[in-house]
């Protein structure tokens, strides 16, 4: 019995051995495989965060970069929309009011009685020589800031096409009630006339831009419309009576019930929304 037995014993003990020695090479390989595992994430994890971090620290860089452009541009845009306003706002709008209360002064108070050369005052001391040159300066002077306004103004003071379409479109509107023959058209495309006594007459857009270009004058900072002193005193020159001649041929001795009287209430009419559009396009607030 002994001897079997201890013959055994080497068998039971290789067996033995050789299970540990499996067992035991079995987790340290495991072991080491998740531990080089375990490494491996958290190294390729931290590496990811620092690469999230670098590309977001790069990102925010050009996105602020992005913006401090955006803001530059926006400032300079908004500096120079600035000085077209200060430069257009108070000559249009000055202009275009100081014709608008002369309409109304002829229109509504009486004044059409001074375009008579005839015209007695009594106790209002306005008189013919006044009434009709300043009448005709004013219309020259509105004539005069349009076609520079035309030539020069920056379409960048307009916010888009359509507000840039509206604004011209009531330019042309007063343009139009001065020099449209036939005055308007009705739904049926007839044309429309103008009721009252004698004969219509009109300013044609050509002869409203030649009037302009004859009060404009040139100063060291730019174009500018010539003074009130300098056009009386080349008021009697053949080219001024010559191109004035159809403002004139239109306010002389108007009254209410004429032609020329409807056509001068139609151009007061598109005065006053185009003096609209100015105020919201060229006020100093605009937004």
């Amino acid at each position: 019995m002994n001897r079997l037995a201890t013959r055994r014993m080497p068998a039971s003990t290789d067996w033995f051995a050789d299970f540990l020695k499996y067992i035991t090479g079995t987790s340290v390989v495991a072991a080491i495989a998740g531990w080089v595992l375990k490494h491996y994430i958290e190294t390729q994890s931290k590496a990811d965060l620092k690469r999230f971090e670098l590309d977001l620290k790069h990102s925010h860089e050009e996105s602020l970069a992005s913006l401090k452009q955006k803001l530059e541009t926006q400032a300079k845009s908004d500096e120079r929309i600035k000085r077209e306003i200060v430069l257009w706002a108070n000559p249009i709008l000055d202009a275009a009011i100081s014709l608008e209360k002369r309409l109304h002064n002829i229109l509504k108070d009486e004044g059409y009685k001074a375009l008579d050369p005839g015209y007695t005052p009594a106790e209002w001391s306005i008189t013919s020589a006044y009434m009709v040159p300043s009448t005709l300066y004013l219309f020259g002077r509105y004539f005069c800031w349009i076609q520079l306004l035309r030539l020069e103004l920056s379409f960048e003071l307009f916010r888009s096409s359509k507000e840039k379409d509206e604004f011209f479109k009531s330019i042309d509107a007063v343009a139009g009630a001065l020099g449209n023959y036939p005055p308007s058209y009705d739904a049926q495309n007839k044309p429309v006339y103008y009721d009252g006594d004698g004969s219509d007459t009109q300013v044609f857009r050509l002869q409203q831009q030649g009037i302009g270009e004859l009060l404009t004058v040139r100063r060291k900072d730019g174009r500018a419309c010539q003074s009130y002193a300098h056009f009386c005193s080349k008021f009697a020159d053949a080219t001024y009576q010559n191109l004035l001649g159809p403002v004139y041929r239109l306010i002389e001795c108007v009254t209410p019930s004429q032609k020329r009287w409807r056509r001068l209430m139609a151009v007061d009419d598109a005065l006053g929304r185009l003096i609209a559009h100015c105020n919201a396009l060229l006020s100093p607030d605009r937004s």
